[in-house]
């Protein structure tokens, strides 16, 4: 009797250990980087819990899940790469995009996320990280279908992160997935292996096409200014010399009515000044030879030179015996 109640006792306390086990099982911790989910029976019941020491029903009641919702994960678009780590791509697989002038580009971006509602995260997508890694790489296929080949590996590289670290987020938030969109970084946008030579000698020509362009204009913005005031200049000298003619001419007409009018009245004293003020102009132009008086030696000839102030020594030629 008495040994039957011993282990009757026994297995009361043993119960009740158990039972204190299995209650103290309820306790957990929150690290101060992550924070709680608890679900009974798979229906959440606490959302973000903060750090610390909490306690919920113990299994198979209620369980708790603690995410990292703090430290910054990345996930590669367009490559794949063990961990994540970007800083050696050599042997990488590399994933091709189409552009919009159908030239085939390698596009590698990292981008960097948190998590912002543990809930979401953890019941709403089956991958999360996958789906951010499909997203990514759907973005950047959408935004190179409408861009060139030159501008994607030159120009808008900062606008394709943008754009695709902007059209990620938006799936995110249309999948409630929980995640948070920090950061994109473009590892590389380069041509393929095969025709990378190929493209950086049509690279070198454009750019050298553009130097000799910009030479050009740099000559052309020199030689305008001075190509135009040569134009003033020459403009402005025809403007003078067309206004000396004009007023020559209109002289010239002014003085051909007066002479008009005086040989009307007196043809015979306008004829004869006519013919003095044209001898005046001529006889200076010519060559004159002045024949002097015979003397014993001959004729005196003097000879007028035009332009000339004194005449010419005289050239003394012998008449004939036979003179007049």
């Amino acid at each position: 009797m008495a040994q039957s109640r011993r282990l009757r006792l026994l297995s009361l306390l043993c119960a009740a250990a158990l039972l204190l086990i299995y209650l103290a099982s309820g306790l957990y911790i929150v690290d101060y980087n992550q924070q709680g989910v608890v679900r009974r029976f798979g229906a959440v019941t606490e959302n973000r819990v903060p750090p610390g020491i909490h306690y919920h029903l113990p299994w198979p009641v209620e369980r708790v899940d603690r995410p990292n919702v703090t430290d910054l994960k990345q996930r590669g678009i367009g490559f794949e790469v063990g961990q994540e780590q970007v800083s050696d791509i050599a042997g990488v697989f590399q994933r091709q995009f189409l552009t919009g002038d159908r030239n085939w580009i390698v596009v590698m971006l990292v981008v960097r996320y948190t998590i912002n509602d543990p809930a979401a995260f953890l019941l709403n997508t089956f991958d999360p990280h996958e789906l951010v890694r499909i997203s990514g790489e759907a973005a950047v296929t959408r935004r190179l279908a409408a861009m060139a080949v030159d501008d994607a590996l030159t120009t808008d590289k900062s606008i394709i992160a943008a754009e695709v670290m902007r059209d990620i987020q938006a799936d995110m938030d249309a999948y409630s997935s929980g995640l948070s969109i920090s950061s994109m970084q473009v590892d590389q946008i380069i041509n393929p292996r095969g025709v990378a030579a190929s493209f950086n000698e049509v690279s070198s020509a454009r750019e050298d096409r553009s130097r000799l362009i910009n030479e050009a204009d740099g000559y052309a913005n020199q030689a305008m200014p001075r190509a135009r005031a040569e134009a003033n200049r020459a403009r402005s000298e025809g403007e003078t010399y067309q206004q000396e003619r004009v007023n020559r001419a209109t002289g010239e007409a002014e003085r051909f009515k007066l002479l008009a009018a005086e040989v009307g009245t007196d043809r015979r004293n306008a004829y004869t000044r006519l013919y003095y003020q044209t001898m005046d102009q001529i006889w200076p132009r010519l060559r004159k030879y002045v024949i002097g008086a015979r003397d014993r030696d001959g004729l005196t000839i003097t000879l007028y030179e035009p332009g000339l102030p004194q005449p010419a020594e005289p050239d003394k030629t012998r008449g004939s015996s036979e003179g007049p």
